[in-house]
């Protein structure tokens, strides 16, 4: 399988595929997201929860360790997360972490990273907000810049 396959073939439907995970689980079971992985390998796609409901956050290194041991060419994450717009101190200099904020100054993110190994990672982002004690996701939003603990691009 060649990368531009997987680019244009196997990611978008990935993508869709977390897309669709991500509104069952946030608006149809009204639960926080579970991170999942889609690992592209030599052997085709394989899907994997990486954590399970008691964990409350997800580590880089599972993240890496899957890519590793299943010798994975793409994946994508699906994640669900928090953001800011806080410019709190701690906040903007990293010694604080969002998850420790308040919940009033904070809202519930799912996350989307996505990469074909070697290249630029691709971060998609969903506001869920909440209406009438259920969970709603917001339009999908690709990020300008991929960063965070989460974006690996090389494994």
């Amino acid at each position: 399988m060649l990368d531009k396959e997987i680019k244009t073939a196997i990611m978008p439907i990935l993508i869709d595929i977390m897309k669709d995970r991500a509104q069952e689980v946030a608006e149809g079971l009204n639960e926080q997201i579970i991170p999942v992985v889609g690992i592209v390998g030599v052997n085709g796609l394989a899907m994997a929860l990486l954590v399970d409901k008691e964990v409350t956050r997800l580590q880089r290194e599972q993240v890496v360790d899957a890519l590793r041991q299943t010798d994975a060419r793409a994946y994508c994450l699906l994640v669900e997360s928090y953001a800011t717009d806080s410019t709190a101190e701690g906040v903007l200099d990293g010694t604080t972490s969002i998850a420790d904020l308040p919940p009033d100054d904070r809202h519930d993110l799912a996350l989307i990273v996505s990469c074909i190994k070697g290249s630029k990672a691709t971060v998609l982002s969903s506001r869920i907000s909440f209406e009438k004690g259920e969970r709603k996701l917001g339009e999908w939003i690709e990020a300008e810049v991929a960063h965070g603990k989460l974006v690996v691009e090389s494994w």
